[in-house]
């Protein structure tokens, strides 16, 4: 980003400079020759500019991805359409009894989660039925050969992607975990995506869980129930087991509060979006401000053949926004190369797992018309003040002419 902003000014120059070639007419080259002489007042406000919109860039396009990826993956993880958290293990097992004899529940998914240190680390091993509902939706990003099959004899484990590169630990590698009937060795045979997990996880087959941690509280059922079924099948189980609304609830229920919390940690982002493009305006204002004054010699000799001062002050804004457009130009793929540093480094870095790279034309679209319209609520003032200037101001400019 620095070397951007230092090669702002040589990359602004070649682009009037080409303006200035192309340009037919005497009016048209000295717009385009004045932007340059121009361009040294202006480039560290245009720096400003530049570096405000690549960070945008960058973060936006990050957050869209995360977001979108988010969204994947809470698809494949709450597979299930209802989610019940029984008190203990006693009322678990009357809970899945009950649902048996109920016409409306199509699978009841059992699960499990246990707690292990596989070399120093706390890890999670979370239980899985054998069920196709999970072989078709599980967020995986790798799998071996016939991953799903080898799962259900229980000598065969999932790894999430952050534990997977805290451990080393690829696909065909073998994980010891130590069990209370003794070490417990799982092959690898799979590798998923675990967002916003701060344990490492391993996923093995419920029953094998079970097996091996024998103390595995069974209070965890998943059911997959047609949708019409689902809001009186909550009812009658609140009402027969007296379960809150945190105890049962359906997939939507779930996925709507994911959502709301994570649109929540990201709504900052919008706002300093806005604070660092109105910061670059400020700069920008200032610096038009600043030249306001030392412009008038050159503006001066064409009100002089006839431009009207209007006309001048809309020469003047165009030539603000073109070289704001230009640096636009430059900082989309600049904020572009930000996005993939902060997705491909700064996360594995930070949480140990890596968004897909995704990029967002109509966000892009977006953010060049925010930068562009800081630019001009920053050029209107002084171009406002061209425009109500008083013709004796700038007949003085030709007062020590001979």
């Amino acid at each position: 980003m620095l070397g951007a902003a230092l090669i702002l000014p040589a990359f602004l120059e070649l682009m009037l400079l080409a303006g200035q070639r192309a340009a037919r007419g005497p009016l048209a080259q000295w717009f385009w020759a004045d932007s340059r002489q121009q361009l040294s007042g202006l480039s560290l406000a245009l720096m400003a500019l530049l570096l405000a919109l690549a960070v945008n860039v960058g973060v936006s396009t990050m957050v869209a991805t995360f977001s979108r990826t988010f969204l994947g993956w809470l698809d494949g993880r709450l597979a299930a359409d209802v989610y019940i958290s029984a008190s203990d293990n006693a009322q678990g097992t009357a809970i899945r009894n009950w649902l048996k004899q109920r016409s409306d529940v199509q699978a009841i998914l059992p699960g499990g989660r246990a707690e292990a240190q596989i070399r120093g680390q706390s890890v999670e091993l979370l239980g899985l039925p054998d069920h196709a509902l999970y072989r078709e939706r599980w967020p995986m990003l790798e799998t071996g050969p016939r991953a799903w099959t080898r799962l259900v004899p229980g000598n065969a484990a999932f790894i999430s992607e952050q534990l997977s590169r805290r451990l080393g630990v690829q696909i065909g590698d073998v994980v010891e975990v130590p069990a209370p009937g003794g070490s417990w060795e799982l092959d690898i045979v799979g590798i998923y995506a675990d967002y916003g997990n701060p344990k490492g996880q391993l996923t093995v087959n419920v029953a094998a869980l079970l097996r091996q941690f024998p103390q595995t509280p069974q209070t965890r059922i998943g059911l997959i129930v047609a949708r019409e079924h689902i809001p009186g099948l909550i009812a009658a189980l609140q009402q027969q087991f007296g379960l809150d609304d945190r105890s049962v609830a359906d997939q939507a229920t779930v996925k709507a509060e994911s959502i709301r919390i994570f649109n929540r940690t990201f709504a900052v982002t919008s706002a300093l979006n806005a604070f660092t493009l109105g910061v670059a305006g400020i700069a920008l204002l200032t610096s038009l401000l600043t030249l306001a004054n030392s412009r008038l010699p050159q503006l001066a000799p064409l009100w002089a053949i006839g431009i009207t001062r209007p006309r001048l002050a809309a020469i003047e804004l165009t030539k603000t926004l073109s070289v704001a457009l230009f640096t636009a130009l430059l900082a989309v793929p600049l904020g572009l190369v930000v996005a993939w540093c902060l997705v491909a480094i700064v996360n594995v870095k930070a949480f140990g797992w890596r968004l897909p790279f995704h990029v967002f034309p109509l966000q892009l679209i977006e953010l060049v018309a925010v930068a562009m319209l800081a630019s001009l609520l920053a050029a209107l003032l002084p171009m406002i003040r061209l425009a109500r200037m008083q013709p004796a101001n700038l007949v003085k400019v030709f007062a020590n002419e001979r």
